[in-house]
C-alpha cells in the first residue's frame, strides 16, 4: 500500500536498522521533526548525490532527541526501518518535501552462509588495519540483524554512491557479494599504502 510521508533529503544513506545522529537547524525541518516526534509518525531519508535526489530511501523514526537549543535547533538520533521507492513528490506549506512512496522489498531468496563468512573474514581483516575498533554493541547488533550486509556496510569505507548502490540491491546475497568484492579491493589498497584507514572509522553511524 502506498503512503504519503515527509521526506528529508541529505548527503547521507540511512540503512535499515541503522542509527544515525543528525543536527536539525533549518526551520522547515525543525517543524517536520517536532511534528513527527510528537505524533510518533515515520518520515523518509533520501540521499542527495551530485545534487540529485535518490528515489530509493529508508523509512525512519526519531529514536531520541539528545539536545534542544534555545534557537529551536536540536540533536537527534534517527533509526532506519524499511526501504521505499518514491512515486511522486511535492513541497508542503511548511516548505519540506512530502512523497508518495511504496515499499521496496527484497526478493525472497536466501543467502549462502559461505559468502557471509567470506565477507566477515574480509571485514575483520579490514578492521585489524584501523586504529579504532567497533565496540561489542556493534557485533551484538550484527549477530541479531536481519540485514547483516547493511550492518557491515556501516564500517566498510563505502563512498556515498556505493552506499546508495548497496541500498538499491534487492537481495542479501547480492549485497554480500558486493561487499565481498569491495572489501577485497579496499584491503589490497590499504596494504599498498594508498588509502588512509580513517575513512573506515569516520562513518558516523551509531554502533
Amino acid at each position: 500500500m502506498n503512503s504519503l510521508i515527509p521526506i528529508f533529503p541529505l548527503e547521507l544513506v540511512l540503512f535499515p536498522e541503522s542509527i544515525y545522529p543528525l543536527h536539525i537547524f533549518e526551520e522547515r525541518y525543525k517543524i517536520m521533526i517536532n511534528r513527527v516526534f510528537s505524533t510518533g509518525e515515520v518520515f523518509g531519508i533520501v540521499s542527495v548525490i551530485n545534487s540529485s535526489i535518490s528515489k530509493i530511501g529508508c523509512i525512519c523514526k526519531v529514536e531520541k532527541i539528545i539536545r534542544k537549543y534555545n534557537t529551536g535547533e536540536m540533536d537527534i538520533y534517527v533509526k532506519g526501518y524499511e526501504r521505499f521507492n518514491t512515486i511522486s513528490s511535492s513541497i508542503n506549506r511548511d516548505g519540506y518535501f512530502e512523497s508518495e512512496v511504496e515499499p521496496y522489498l527484497d526478493n525472497k531468496s536466501r543467502y549462502s552462509e559461505i559468502i557471509f563468512e567470506v565477507v566477515l573474514s574480509r571485514f575483520t581483516e579490514l578492521l585489524s588495519k584501523t586504529d579504532k575498533q567497533p565496540d561489542n554493541f556493534f557485533f551484538n547488533n550484527l549477530n541479531k540483524s536481519n540485514y547483516k550486509s547493511f550492518k557491515i556496510a556501516e564500517k566498510s569505507g563505502l563512498t556515498l554512491q556505493q552506499q546508495q548502490d548497496l541500498l538499491i540491491l534487492k537481495s542479501e546475497s547480492e549485497r554480500l557479494i558486493y561487499l565481498s568484492n569491495h572489501l577485497d579491493k579496499i584491503n589490497k589498497i590499504i596494504d599498498s599504502g594508498e588509502l588512509n584507514t580513517n575513512i573506515i572509522i569516520g562513518d558516523g553511524y551509531i554502533n
